[in-house]
């Protein structure tokens, strides 16, 4: 059976990104790595901290391992490179969806 997604939600920031999920409670959240007054990898530590369950996609457009690597490190559950976004998002976000089950 496919998953149905259903987007609630777009924050213009990190504090307004964190006030969506928390009020939400998503299965997913897609977020940019660098952003401002609160970045990918904090909000991803607060999320995580108060919802654990959730899984944390992080995307940004500065390629590079370093970056992946602190991704997964700060508790993100995904990485994508922005300049492969419409190929490689909608993947991502099967795959765990799939790891959910």
């Amino acid at each position: 059976m496919a998953a149905t997604v259903t987007i609630v939600g777009r924050a213009d920031g990190g504090e307004e990104a964190l006030t969506l999920v928390l009020r939400e409670r998503p299965d997913i959240v897609i977020a940019d790595f660098l952003m401002p007054r609160l970045n990918g990898i904090e909000l991803t530590r607060r999320i995580k901290q108060k919802l654990p369950d959730t899984k944390i996609i992080l995307m940004t457009g500065y390629t590079g391992e370093a970056n992946r690597r602190l991704a997964f490190l700060g508790g993100a559950d995904g990485f994508l490179d922005k300049t492969a976004l419409v190929i490689d998002l909608l993947p991502a976000i099967r795959d765990i969806v799939d790891s959910m089950r």
